[in-house]
């Protein structure tokens, strides 16, 4: 699995918190499962709490399989933060470790005391992107676990948000496409559907930049509150990812 695939992944389970956290009250888990190529990839579970000013979220990722046996990818990401009747939360604390057969990652950084910018606390790269380009930020999670509900209590098409990871500063855009029917497990289900798309910033090398623009990331949600995640489709290097609910 090529670097960018992993993080392509990372961003997508970030994805599935997104359309979930704001429109839930206090606590919440659910399990997915990911097919790369019709092959299975991994096991995604997240965890969300919210106490209506307090919030926590976390994702943790193990590959099954082929995958495990080639790669032994595993990640953990973790956010916190305020809520306070925001659309957008004000992260906090922000963390991520990820894990393969040949090495080990970890970043992490806490907003400032001033309350302007994102304070590098661990990263493999923190010198990439500039004190400036941290301003006015928010993690991955935090900053798509808006989407959704910004999308829908905005009745908008498309929202933009300002994304650091420690290492790399994004936009993450959603982009509202609409209700329709989708088969899923050889059933047609009511779906809405959520393009992703992502536009890099700083702390990208020149030559990925156009693969980050290529990401084509599909959103499928349950029409019922709180819009859970029913299936995520991306295709990238002409293999799709495909990740559905399992509980």
């Amino acid at each position: 699995m090529k670097k960018l695939s992993i993080f392509l992944v990372v961003i997508l389970i970030a994805a599935f918190v997104g359309e979930v956290f704001a429109a839930l009250p206090q606590k919440h888990t659910a399990t997915y499962e990911g097919y790369w190529g019709g092959l299975h990839a991994g096991t995604i579970s997240l965890d969300l709490e919210d106490n209506g000013e307090n919030y926590s979220s976390s994702i943790d990722m193990q590959s099954q399989g082929l995958f495990k046996f080639i790669t032994g990818f595993k990640a953990r990401f973790a956010a916190s933060g305020k809520t306070n009747g925001q659309n957008v939360p004000q992260t906090l604390l922000y963390e991520s470790s990820y894990k393969t057969s040949s090495k080990e990652r970890a970043r992490s950084w806490e907003w400032d005391k001033d309350g302007s910018r994102a304070v590098i606390l661990k990263s493999e790269a923190a010198d990439r992107v500039t004190e400036k380009d941290r301003e006015d930020v928010i993690d991955p999670l935090t900053a798509l676990l808006s989407i959704g509900p910004l999308l829908m209590d905005q009745q908008g098409d498309k929202v933009r948000l300002p994304v650091y990871d420690g290492k790399y500063r994004y936009d993450a855009i959603g982009k509202m496409q609409g209700p329709m029917q989708r088969t899923i497990g050889r059933q047609k289900q009511d779906v809405i559907h959520v393009k992703f798309l992502v536009d890099p910033v700083a702390g990208i090398k020149k030559r990925k930049l156009q693969a980050w623009r290529d990401m084509d990331i599909d959103l499928y949600l349950s029409p019922q509150i709180p819009y859970l995640p029913i299936q995520i489709v991306a295709n990238s290097n002409a293999v799709a990812l495909v990740i559905t609910r399992a509980d």
